[in-house]
């Protein structure tokens, strides 16, 4: 379906039509989450880009929180990411 089909078909819906699909987008976000954190575990090594500097901040997983990961980066900052702002590598850069 093209997009522009989308939205001429969210501006004929009703209200309830509206949320049931404002659920189902919900039920769909919550399992795409559930499936990235499953991804990762402590000690894998993730790299994720900065929202607040904008760069490229390569980490290891230290836990597993019930919403987010917690991540200890090379230069010993730790951070607290969205599992699906993350990319599983397979090692940190200069690191054997």
């Amino acid at each position: 379906m093209i997009f522009s089909d989308v939205l001429d078909a969210i501006d004929s819906m009703s209200r309830g039509e509206l949320n049931t699909i404002v659920d189902g987008i919900r039920q769909r976000r919550a399992v795409l989450e559930r499936a990235a954190k499953a991804a990762f575990y402590p000690g894998c090594h993730i790299r994720f880009v900065s929202t607040k500097y904008g760069n490229t901040v390569y980490a290891t997983v230290t836990k597993v929180c019930s919403r987010n990961l917690k991540a200890t980066a090379t230069d010993g900052m730790r951070w607290t990411v969205n599992p699906t702002m993350c990319t599983k590598i397979a090692a940190l850069p200069g690191w054997a």
